[in-house]
């Protein structure tokens, strides 16, 4: 993974699977699978857990969700106390490489207003160090 520091082990569940890494300056959770009532705490714990680390060593977190297959209103709700936290923190919740479906879901709901949305994680990286908008 080139310059990439795995930092904790993965993280799994039934149809859930998270991986923590930092990269660039930047703390990366890819996430993939599918997010529902079964799983929905795993999700929010190990998003909570990565965005402290990273309020810790100020650095901004990109959920890399390209493997993200489904997420609920319940899961979305998350991700937006995910984006307060970060926010509150002076840090920045981004998402890179959401699903069409997935993107859809932000918009209606109005998440893409408050998060930056990249088509994937080097675009996100990129942006982060020119301090470009999505």
């Amino acid at each position: 993974m080139g310059g990439a520091l795995m930092l904790e082990p993965p993280v799994t569940g039934p149809l859930l699977h998270c991986q923590a890494e930092e990269r660039e300056g930047a703390m990366l959770l890819h996430v993939s699978g599918e997010v529902d009532l079964d799983n929905i705490n795993m999700l929010a714990d190990t998003v909570m857990d990565v965005l402290t680390d990273a309020l810790t060593s100020q650095h901004p977190v990109i959920l890399e969700l390209s493997g993200l297959r489904y997420i609920d209103s319940v899961g979305l709700h998350i991700l937006f106390r995910c984006h307060q936290r970060a926010e509150r923190g002076k840090s920045e919740l981004i998402f890179a490489g959401p699903s069409k479906f997935i993107r859809l879901l932000a918009e209606r709901v109005g998440l893409d207003r408050l998060v930056r949305i990249f088509p994937d994680v080097q675009s996100a990286l990129h942006a982060l160090k020119t301090d470009e908008p999505a």
